[in-house]
């Protein structure tokens, strides 16, 4: 299914880019050039480094394609926040673009997942304050205890 999502993702990316080249246009020349390497970069899981490469071709032709291809990046590197940022640009900047259900599939998908993380966190967070109350009330109750029995120990009396 990622295959068959990916393929169809790059087929929009390669003829949005070629709608984009014209002969002699050295930006779109460019760009073609950037998103080869990082399609080639793709292929291997590389990610990080076909980010820079689809990062380049955006920087050398603002295609929307290039912006789903920085959001799968992304996503596939576990970069949620920035998964979600770069779907959301690119389906504002391709409003009828075809593979449009499946930006907003990754999108629900990943605020979901980010969610989750979230809930955890504050679940981890909650706990961990809790312990810390208990802590602090144990010591309190041994110094009251040790008040109690030897207040000699604590007043100097």
């Amino acid at each position: 299914m990622l295959i068959k999502n990916w393929s169809a993702a790059l087929t929009v990316s390669v003829v949005l880019l070629a709608g984009v080249a014209r002969a002699g246009d050295p930006k779109a020349e460019q760009a073609r050039a950037h998103f080869q390497q990082g399609d080639t970069f793709f292929k291997l899981d590389k990610y990080a480094q076909a980010l820079q490469e689809f990062e380049q071709a955006y920087l050398a032709k603002q295609d929307p394609s290039f912006l789903y291809n920085i959001a799968q990046c992304h996503r596939l590197m576990g970069n949620r926040v920035e998964a979600i940022r770069f779907y959301k640009r690119y389906l504002n900047d391709a409003p009828s673009a075809a593979n449009r259900p499946v930006a907003e599939k990754h999108i629900r998908d990943l605020e979901s997942a980010r969610g989750f993380a979230l809930r955890t966190l504050d679940h981890s967070a909650a706990r961990a304050r809790n312990e810390a109350v208990r802590y602090r009330l144990a010591r309190l109750e041994r110094k009251l205890t040790e008040a109690v029995l030897c207040p000699r120990l604590h007043f100097g009396d």
